[in-house]
């Protein structure tokens, strides 16, 4: 019997083509079960980092009910075991977006930046921002105004007064078209943030020329804008002197870097900085460095109450260099009216009381000693 061609027996073609057909078809399927197996997984990344930044900002309007409270202060150990849990859920935002490579919303972005900042993580906060393409973004003006503070905090591994200038007028600039009142608004905030940020540097040019510009955007908001007075408020704060004119007098302008002693003898070798920007009267953000023979050992930021001479700090953030233990806890600062001096008593978690003496630096720069 002669051995038949393949090529023509009709019913070997078409079962051949019948398995490739199905092989087709099969591969097809295994690739979209893949496809879609990766878009489930991607979707389900997605949602848990949106649960974890809601948690985030509970946390931080906690944080916020904690600082506006008459109370003279607060539970530090239900402080404490929030902000333990705050750099937990943190770190959990960290590798979802590390594992998502991009696929994360520009708000998601901007926001987790923020908690980055107050957790005092500049370096991840800057990072974040920078991902984001700042010239074709509709949040230009968040983008640039965020990234131009990080560049202007005195101190900070991020520091770049003039970068930081440059990303102020970004997001000014980007709104000066805009007349509406939401926009003339928010762009008189931005410029009383910069005067904060400019003062704070000791740029008196620049502070009274975005005093200025602040004080022309006050003039076009309505008389009935509960935000007119605040912000006339928090100008008439930043205008006050770095010390009074008399004695007597009960205004005080404590913004500025304080340096910061110790004079227990157990804490002799221990100095520090303090940081103070004013914000809406009577609230001042805190930066608190401490350090030992020029080695960083203490980092925490916090928000304050100023009554007078009077400010309360709530601690909020911070860590211990080599320390995994997170720490909070609270300030209380009584400034003098005559000099630039304040003693005060800082109290965290799990620590003695410590009582400590400020002087304001006439220069922003400071060398831990």
């Amino acid at each position: 019997m002669k051995n038949k061609i393949w090529y023509k027996e009709p019913s070997l073609i078409l079962s051949v083509f019948a398995l490739l057909i199905s092989c087709g078809f099969s591969l097809n399927s295994a690739v979209n079960e893949h496809i879609k197996k990766k878009e489930e997984a991607i979707q389900s990344k997605q949602k848990k980092l949106r649960e974890t930044m809601v948690t985030l900002a509970d946390l931080r309007l906690d944080d916020a009910k904690d600082v506006s409270s008459a109370q003279s202060s607060f539970n530090m150990n239900v402080a404490s075991a929030r902000n333990s849990k705050r750099h937990v859920l943190l770190e959990e935002a960290e590798i979802l977006v590390s594992n998502l490579k991009g696929k994360v919303s520009e708000n998601i972005l901007i926001n987790l930046s923020g908690e980055e900042v107050n957790a005092l993580r500049y370096e991840k906060a800057k990072q974040y921002l920078e991902s984001l393409d700042l010239n074709s973004s509709k949040q230009k003006f968040v983008i640039a105004s965020s990234l131009g503070e990080l560049y202007m905090i005195p101190g900070s591994d991020t520091f770049d007064i003039e970068k930081g200038r440059k990303l102020w007028k970004t997001a000014i600039s980007s709104l000066d078209a805009k007349r509406d009142e939401f926009s003339v608004q928010l762009r008189c905030n931005y410029r009383l943030k910069n005067a904060s940020l400019e003062k704070l540097n000791g740029r008196e040019d620049a502070f009274l020329a975005s005093l200025k510009d602040a004080q022309n955007d006050i003039k076009n908001l309505a008389d009935t804008n509960p935000v007119k007075t605040a912000y006339t408020a928090w100008i008439s704060q930043l205008k006050l002197p770095a010390k009074p004119q008399d004695a007597a007098s009960s205004d005080f302008n404590v913004s500025g870097v304080w340096e910061i002693s110790y004079p227990e003898p157990i804490y002799e070798l221990l100095h520090g900085k303090l940081i103070l920007l004013p914000g809406l009267p009577p609230y001042v953000s805190a930066l608190l460095e401490v350090s030992a023979k020029g080695s960083l050992v203490q980092k925490v930021t916090g928000q304050g109450v100023l009554e007078g001479t009077k400010l309360r700090i709530d601690w909020i953030a911070g860590q211990r260099v080599g320390a995994s233990n997170v720490i909070t806890g609270s300030s209380y600062i009584t400034f003098s009216q005559k000099y630039q001096f304040g003693k005060g008593d800082e109290l965290l978690v799990g620590d003695k009381v410590k009582t400590f003496t400020l002087s304001k630096l006439v220069s922003n720069k400071f060398k831990a000693r």
